[in-house]
């Protein structure tokens, strides 16, 4: 008798536990079909929480003459692991995969070939939906601003206030973000934005800017001044291919 009543009470946990689940769909990248090809919003259970850039993009791609939305040809969504492919931009072909990780965090990869040598940089940015405030690593931003984690000085305008690439923004009990990789793995091109009249919410892998000779003060470092050349593009070569890695998460504020 006990065996079955603890056999029923386990079940009706586990129905619990699944209808909780079920009820609870979380983050998910949600489909857009145009004319133009297709995109990817984020939404989180009934509401859109991330849409893209450009209305007509996936992604936006920066190269020395353009600057390019990105729509692809095809998706296939299974088993958590949404995959768009058939993107382009001169010179690169583009792919892009979601993967809920967990009801909370979705991995997004952006894998680009290049058909001939390119200088380039994405901007994996997204806009905010819903109103709510804006938070950076350091806390809350009531202003629009440009910050990188990478070096100090006039070199990078004085932005390098920001020691970890995450851009949110809060919506009642939860944050919604994106998170950046390391700036390291980006060769430290790694610039964000924050346009609150826009609701835009900027991370990119480059700026754009040309190559010349940056400094890192001795104040940063207790053992020298490091020198070295810089600039603001990614550079790929004919048959190379790139990978670059965000993530969008939602958790209690």
């Amino acid at each position: 008798m006990k065996t079955v009543l603890f056999l029923r009470l386990s079940m009706l946990c586990i129905m619990l536990i699944s209808l909780h689940v079920s009820a609870r769909a979380g983050l998910r990248p949600k489909i857009l079909r145009s004319a133009a090809g297709i995109t990817v919003e984020i939404w989180d259970e009934k509401r859109p929480i991330f849409s893209s850039l450009d209305q007509r993009s996936s992604l936006i791609v920066i190269q020395p003459d353009r600057k390019q939305a990105v729509t692809h040809k095809q998706a296939q969504d299974r088993d958590g692991l949404l995959d768009l492919e058939g993107g382009s931009a001169p010179g690169l072909s583009i792919t892009e995969s979601y993967r809920n990780i967990s009801l909370d965090l979705i991995e997004r990869t952006v894998t680009l070939v290049a058909n001939s040598d390119q200088r380039y940089y994405l901007d994996f940015g997204w806009k905010a939906t819903q109103p709510g405030e804006f938070y950076s690593f350091m806390g809350k931003e009531g202003l629009s601003k440009h910050y990188s984690p990478s070096c100090d000085g006039p070199e990078f305008e004085n932005q390098s206030k920001q020691t970890f690439p995450f851009l949110g923004y809060r919506i009642g009990n939860t944050l919604y973000g994106l998170v950046g990789d390391s700036p390291g793995i980006w060769e430290n091109r790694s610039f964000m934005r924050f346009d609150l009249e826009n609701r835009v919410l900027s991370l990119a892998n480059g700026d754009g800017s040309s190559r010349r000779v940056i400094g890192i003060p001795a104040k940063l470092d207790a053992t020298t001044v490091y020198r070295t050349t810089f600039d603001g593009w990614q550079h790929i070569e004919a048959g190379e291919r790139h990978q670059w890695k965000t993530w969008l998460f939602s958790s209690p504020a």
